[in-house]
C-alpha cells in the first residue's frame, strides 16, 4: 500500500469566507471547501463528479 500524498492550503475569499484546498496527488483529486467544516455526505454522480450535501441533524 502506498503512502497518501496530500497537499493542503488555506486562504480567505474576498467576502472573508475561509477556503481550503486539498489535493490528493495519488488520485489526482482537488477538493475545495468553503466555510467552516460541517458534517456532510457525498454521492458519486460519475467517475469524475461527486455531489456533497450538508447534513441536518
Amino acid at each position: 500500500m502506498r503512502e497518501a500524498k496530500f497537499y493542503e492550503t488555506e486562504t480567505t475569499a474576498s467576502d472573508a469566507t475561509p477556503v481550503r484546498f486539498v489535493y490528493d496527488k495519488e488520485a489526482d483529486i482537488l477538493e475545495i471547501f468553503f466555510g467552516e467544516n460541517e458534517s456532510a455526505t457525498g454521492v458519486e454522480l460519475t467517475d469524475h463528479e461527486t455531489m456533497v450535501s450538508k447534513l441536518e441533524l
